[in-house]
Formats: structure tokens, C-alpha cells, sequence
């Protein structure tokens, strides 16, 4: 499914056909072979331009078809939720291009550390002990980035006690980043009584409830 490509649609793991249901596999293919063709073409030419060698260092480089900005399946924008799903993350990318708004550079949002380590400590991304460790070394990992942090469900209101909950809270960073506050971004309480009620932040029998509504007053942001 993830880290590679395939040369036919027949050849896709049938997750492909889970996200975007039946598929022409033989339009698919008619397609890739034409963008091949196409590629081909704009190769010879240009090295006719150039003078007739393709190895010569004035001879130009076609665009490849990697490099538009475009939806490889038409059914792409009724899968949009899966854009920044952390099991269907790579081949949304790859697939779903224009959709997933993955176009753009991300280079203002990158790991710190290398992506290796990021990936290995995954686990920490929502712990509340880690969170802002991990938000300024692994921010790309953990999806905190802006263009990945939105509630991706209705009901995140009502469901925040599951937030730092260790059983749930990768569930949680996955569907309501933003009402459970990992993203980062304005740091508040939302009780006015959050400073008296500090000793419960680390308190087994309140401390989901205290990070989510009191989240400056017990450091998770």
C-alpha cells in the first residue's frame, strides 16, 4: 500500500478499491501508458533540441507527470478524510495530490530530528509529558503541522476525556487534534477555576479532564 509504486492499476493493493470503490483498471492503464508515451515523446524532442544526444549536459528535462498537480482517480474528493489519516497518509499523498493539497512545499514544516527517530518515538507524539518535546522535534511525524491539524469527526465535543487517555489518545490525535489541543496554537485555559484545581492535573481520576480544560495551567501546551 505504502512506499512504492506500481506500474498497473490491476497491480494496487485493494485498499485502492476500498477508498474509491470499482475502478476501470484498463482506463487506468490507458491512461498510464499514454502520460509513458507522452514522456517519451517530450524526451526525443528535447534531445533533438539539444543536439541530438541525451547526454550532453544542454539537453532538457521534460516535466514528468510526478511533477502536476493533479488527482490520479476521479473519486478522490469523496475520500478527502482519509487525506490525513495516519494509516492511508502515503497513499493519499500519491494518489490524491490535488485533493490532500499536497502540491505545495512543506518545507516550513519538517521533522528535527531525522525522520527515523521521529517515526520510532511515535508513541510519545500525544503523551502529555512529551507533547511539546515532541511538537518542536518530530512536528511533521506527529501531524501537527497546520495543513494536518483539523478535527476530522463531528463529535470530538464530546469525547474530549479521551484525549490524554494513553488507550485512545493516538485514536484521539488522529481525529480531533484541534479540540483536544495538540496542535499547539493559542495556549488557554478554559475554566476559571484551573489555578485552584492545579494538584489535579496529575491526579489518575482527573488528569484527562484537567489537560484538556486547564492545558495551561498543567503545562501541555
Amino acid at each position: 500500500l505504502f512506499g512504492g509504486k506500481v506500474s498497473t492499476c490491476s497491480q494496487r493493493n485493494t485498499y485502492f478499491f476500498y477508498l474509491f470503490a470499482a475502478t476501470s483498471c484498463a482506463a487506468d492503464d490507458a491512461a498510464t501508458q499514454a502520460a509513458a508515451s507522452s514522456d517519451a515523446a517530450a524526451t526525443e524532442a528535447n534531445t533533438a533540441r539539444a543536439g541530438g544526444s541525451d547526454s550532453g549536459t544542454n539537453a532538457l528535462v521534460p516535466l514528468s507527470n510526478e511533477d502536476e498537480c493533479v488527482d490520479k482517480n476521479p473519486e478522490c474528493p469523496k475520500s478527502a478524510r482519509y487525506c490525513n489519516d495516519a494509516f492511508f497518509y502515503e497513499f493519499m499523498k500519491e494518489n490524491c495530490k490535488k485533493t490532500c493539497g499536497e502540491c505545495e512545499l512543506r518545507s516550513e514544516c519538517d521533522d528535527v530530528l531525522p525522520s527515523q527517530v521521529c517515526e520510532d518515538n511515535y508513541d510519545y507524539c500525544y503523551d502529555p509529558v512529551y507533547l511539546n518535546l515532541m511538537r518542536q522535534q518530530c512536528r511533521k511525524t506527529c501531524l501537527f503541522c497546520p495543513e494536518f491539524c483539523y478535527d476530522t469527526i463531528e463529535n470530538c465535543a464530546s469525547s474530549l476525556i479521551y484525549c490524554y487517555d494513553p488507550l485512545y489518545r493516538n485514536i484521539m490525535g488522529f481525529r480531533c487534534p484541534i479540540s483536544c489541543k495538540f496542535c499547539g496554537g493559542t495556549c488557554k485555559d478554559e475554566l476559571a477555576n484551573c489555578a485552584q484545581n492545579k494538584h489535579l492535573c496529575s491526579n489518575s481520576t482527573h488528569k484527562n479532564f484537567m489537560s484538556v480544560r486547564c492545558s495551561k495551567t498543567c503545562g501541555v501546551c
